[in-house]
């Protein structure tokens, strides 16, 4: 019981030490995409970084927008 609660503390320590870079990477690309949607120059702190995050925002969106679309089976013509 003892190793098990060892354990179990170990991996929730863990877990926490991982949340906190994906918080602050998550707070970034907000930011950015604030600042686009509302045609407000990108913060200082952020404008070393921009480029990879826009990159990653775009294919987030991408991804996002693959999900949105209705599926649609292969046509009888061209997909045989």
């Amino acid at each position: 019981m003892l190793r098990r609660n060892i354990r179990q503390r170990r991996e929730y320590l863990y877990s926490k030490s991982l949340e906190g870079p994906q918080r602050a990477l998550f707070e970034k690309k907000r930011r950015i995409r604030a600042a686009l949607e509302e045609g407000k120059p990108i913060p200082t702190e952020l404008r070393n970084e921009e480029h990879e995050l826009r990159r990653q925002i775009d294919l987030e969106d991408q991804e996002r927008q693959g999900e949105l679309l209705p599926y649609a089976p292969p046509c009888s013509i061209c997909c045989r």
